[in-house]
């Protein structure tokens, strides 16, 4: 071992304890919560229905929750990296998009119709 200093993290086991296992799941779940209740009532809020007369359900919360959870997983790691230049930011912001995007293409064509018209109700 040339460089022991960089391996003393994970031997002496300061970054991986139970009690840092039980924080990390706490914060997890405090982030739940908080994503969970303010798109629950951001989405209460609209008084729009589906393009095919459905009202805005579980379905449509389900997706925004989603969305938020990409966007807040995302943002949590990028926090945890020591350096924030592009070529660490990009990836980010990348997956960030790609759900979106994904999201968008398969909101255009009939043949998914679980989230056909879904997209415009989101950011209505």
């Amino acid at each position: 071992m040339s460089n022991a200093k960089k391996y003393k993290l994970g031997m002496d086991s300061s970054c991986y304890s139970m009690k840092i296992f039980v924080g990390w799941l706490l914060l997890a779940m405090w982030h739940g919560i908080i994503i969970y209740m303010c798109c629950m009532w951001a989405i209460d809020l609209k008084s729009s229905n589906m393009p095919n007369g459905e009202e805005n359900g579980f379905w449509l919360a389900g997706h925004v929750v989603y969305g938020a959870c990409v966007i807040v997983a995302n943002v949590q790691l990028m926090h945890k990296y020591f350096v924030h230049d592009g070529y660490n930011v990009i990836p980010f912001v990348l997956m960030i998009i790609a759900y979106f995007f994904f999201l968008w293409l398969m909101n255009l064509s009939t043949k998914f119709s679980d989230v056909y018209g879904i997209f415009s109700n989101m950011f209505e």
